[in-house]
């Protein structure tokens, strides 16, 4: 068993380059375990990625430089935000299950009462509260990348997005465990039951998946890949000539907007392989952004975030439920816009198999995906309102 003394004596570089390469290969490992095991896709690769991470974040002996997983955090998800949206059909998502694109409106509107609450109550007890909402909104509007995302727009002091990564990773571990345990008889117990005839079949392909040859499937994923970096060139430009610099909000919101503008080019609406692409850089992101998670940090210097974090998370799940409850919105429709809010569409496949029902795996992936595409818009506003 290596010890601290024979890791020190390697030099950072070299210990810098393996670390990248273990994250650019372990989500693959990962992938092909969820095939043969079944708890490995029980627990889910993107929780695996996270906990691993979390782990190798947290071995002191290892001394690697942390901004090598902030880096590769920060380039998967400019990679994966524009590839999430391009097989969407964004005219299907207003019409598209009734009852899930009004709970997930719900889910919205909680966050946003939530974490204005906690940004009123607080603000004179934290600082930079108006920015932690924002990241908050966005993260529990679409997932872990619009809270990154929204916490480079903002130029966020990264020791906050840290801590706040590392109090939503354990939040958020808790409320998943509820989910898939008891979660769905105990929400039965005051919302009704999912009845089949208000789900619509989708006519996207989302969930489709023919075969096709591998030389097929490596062109596809080089072609989504080298699109995913021309928008992230293009929108880098653009902000630019906007403002004279790469500045963080105009190229999160350009590059959004891109990835939805190409989502209407049939051709690429219909390409295979561009939501695998983009859930893989999630893993890798995940990987990455679980080194970030300080446990010392989170347990000793962080309380007040961990607990404000708490406060804005259930309270919005809280108000999510009552508006579920008061609307008559059925158990497996909240619990899947749920979590198509709290962790975004890569979580929805995970949670559908537990709840053991896989009509509402397409609206909570379409909910999810809508998340990634507005979640930095609402975040982005709210933060500036409350500044």
């Amino acid at each position: 068993m290596p010890d601290q003394a024979s890791f020190r004596q390697l030099p950072e570089m070299i210990i810098n380059i393996l670390f990248g390469l273990f994250a650019f290969l372990f989500p693959a490992i990962i992938l092909f375990a969820e095939k043969k095991y079944k708890p490995v896709k029980w627990i889910s690769p993107i929780v695996i990625c996270y906990l691993m991470g979390i782990f190798l974040g947290n071995l002191d002996f290892l001394p690697y430089d942390r901004e090598v997983p902030d880096e590769i955090s920060k380039f998967s998800i400019s990679l994966a935000i524009p590839l999430l949206l391009f097989n969407s059909n964004v005219m299907e998502w207003i019409g598209y299950a009734g009852k899930a694109f009004l709970s997930y409106v719900l889910s919205i509107i909680s966050v946003i009462i939530s974490s204005g609450l906690m940004h009123y109550f607080y603000r004179m007890d934290i600082d930079n509260t108006w920015q932690i909402s924002g990241m908050l909104v966005g993260v529990y509007t679409g997932g872990t990348p619009n809270m990154s995302a929204i916490g480079m727009a903002l130029e966020t002091p990264e020791e906050i997005f840290v801590i706040l990564n590392s109090s939503d990773v354990v939040l958020g571990a808790v409320y998943f465990l509820f989910l898939i345990t008891i979660g769905r008889k105990f929400l039965g117990l005051f919302l009704g039951r999912f009845k089949e005839s208000q789900n619509i079949e989708p006519q996207n392909n989302l969930l489709q998946n023919p075969q096709i040859s591998r030389k097929q499937l490596i062109f596809n994923v080089l072609v989504v890949l080298l699109l995913g970096l021309a928008i992230l060139g293009l929108s880098a430009w653009i902000s630019m000539l906007i403002k004279g610099e790469i500045a963080g909000p105009w190229v999160i919101l350009i590059m959004t907007s891109l990835g939805i503008g190409m989502s209407f080019v049939k051709k690429i609406r219909r390409i295979r392989g561009s939501y695998e692409t983009a859930h893989y850089l999630l893993l890798i992101f995940s990987l990455a952004i679980g080194m970030l998670a300080d446990i010392d940090a989170l347990i000793g210097r962080s309380s007040g975030l961990f607990v404000y974090c708490a406060l804005v998370m259930f309270g919005a799940i809280i108000i999510h439920f009552a508006l579920a409850a008061l609307f008559r919105i059925d158990r497996d429709t909240f619990i899947i816009t749920s979590t198509a809010a709290i962790y975004g569409p890569a979580f929805v496949g995970p949670v559908a198999n537990a709840i053991q029902n896989k009509k509402v795996i397409v609206s909570g992936i379409t909910m999810g995906l809508l998340g990634y595409a507005i979640g930095n818009y609402l975040g982005i506003g709210v933060a500036m309102l409350l500044k």
